[in-house]
């Protein structure tokens, strides 16, 4: 019998099988530890957008201890259901390789990485459990209500008849569209079906399991009618800096900041100096772009019923979560009550909690950018993952 597949709607996430403590915070990776740092999607181009019928890839890449990449088992479900209040259950899986092949990717010489490139079935929509034949039975009448007969009283095979034929039609011909344009960006998001990666990891006798849930589209394959069909591009660091700011014990600033600080941009290829001495704080910041601009939920069903169908359109948040690797040498003998840390949870500005040890001087940062809508129904998340070394420098 097929396993059932339980998990949270909409975002990245990881579930372990049993609770593990680790040795330091969860942002500071341990070399007895193997730690997942981020997984990431792309089709065409830098987008995390997958349409039904695409081939597309993803990257999960891996820190602290090295492990023999072939004991992870992984799975993907294209049968996701998903219920009111979010949940998504997967009825079976397959392991990946029956779907596509392994790519050759690496990341850093610091790191380990395993990439897929899977192709995802045609009849994906046709077939997830996510949307009922009876379509508008998964939705809130309120919502199904503001779009035109026409359309609701047709099955969901009906709808996707429609759609493909607007698809194929446009490709070989170009003609009048079929479906009325300014219902498209509601009509996608109704048929957005949700797509679940798992990986079995082997550790030390004990099950350590990774849960990944994705979006399929159709927006991808109408990418000809412009900017009235949003695409999601993956964000991408410009730079990011560490502040270095005239007070103690802060735990965030803001703009403008009425004290004394200096920014020291991080650099890709190279080490980066950060003198530390005392009366300061330090914080991170990165600076990423683009920001997509979107159509939420709200937005689309008001174009719908809107006479000339203009469309308002929403921008993107990005946010950043840092992770880091000390020098084993260095923090050997030091506690944890004297090491570096990072505080992830408060504005833009990310605390770097600087070692109270100064034996400890060198150390990778881990930079992940993530990007995210509010109420935009299964939207996929674009993510980007960057990599620097730091040294501090004591005074």
């Amino acid at each position: 019998m097929k396993k059932i597949i339980t998990i949270i709607t909409a975002v990245l996430f990881l579930t372990f099988t049993e609770c593990t403590d680790f040795s330091t915070s969860y942002q500071s990776v341990d070399e007895g530890e193997f730690r997942l740092l981020n997984i990431m999607f792309d089709s065409y181009g830098n987008t995390p957008e997958i349409a039904p019928g695409d081939s597309a890839a993803f990257t999960a890449v891996f820190a602290g201890k090295k492990k023999d990449l072939e004991d992870i088992e992984w799975r993907i479900s294209f049968n996701v259901t998903v219920d009111n209040y979010g949940m998504q259950t997967a009825a079976g899986s397959d392991p990946i390789e029956e779907h596509g092949r392994i790519l050759n990717r690496a990341f850093s010489g610091n790191t380990q990485t395993i990439a897929f490139r899977f192709k995802v079935p045609e009849d994906i929509v046709r077939k997830s459990a996510s949307i009922p034949e009876n379509w508008t039975d998964a939705f809130p009448s309120h919502m199904v209500s503001v779009l035109p007969e026409k359309l609701t009283s047709k099955t969901k095979n009906q709808i996707v008849d429609l759609i493909e034929k607007d698809m194929e039609y446009m490709r070989n011909n170009g003609y009048e569209m079929e479906l009325d344009k300014k219902l498209l960006p509601a009509l996608f998001q109704f048929f957005t079906v949700p797509i679940i990666i798992t990986a079995n990891i082997k550790n030390e006798g004990r099950q350590h399991k990774i849960q990944c849930s994705h979006s399929v589209r159709y927006n991808r394959s109408f990418w000809w009618l412009g900017s009235d069909i949003p695409i999601n591009i993956n964000p991408r660091v410009d730079y990011a800096v560490v502040h270095k700011v005239k007070g103690t014990n802060m735990i965030t600033f803001d703009y403008p900041y009425g004290g004394q600080y200096t920014s020291t941009r991080l650099r890709f290829n190279d080490t980066t100096d950060i003198i530390v001495e005392d009366g300061y704080s330090y914080f991170l910041e990165a600076y990423s772009r683009p920001f997509d601009r979107t159509i939420t939920m709200d937005a689309a069903l008001l174009a719908a019923i809107s006479p000339d169908g203009e469309t308002y359109k929403t921008g993107e948040t990005h946010a950043a979560h840092w992770m880091f690797q000390l020098d084993k040498n260095e923090k050997k003998n030091v506690p944890f009550s004297k090491q570096m840390d990072i505080n992830n949870l408060f504005g833009i500005n990310k605390q770097l909690i600087v070692p109270k040890d100064k034996s400890i001087k060198n150390f990778t940062l881990w930079l992940t950018i993530t990007d995210d809508v509010t109420n935009e129904r299964l939207r996929p998340r674009g993510s980007t993952l960057e990599e620097y070394q730091v040294r501090f420098l004591y005074k």
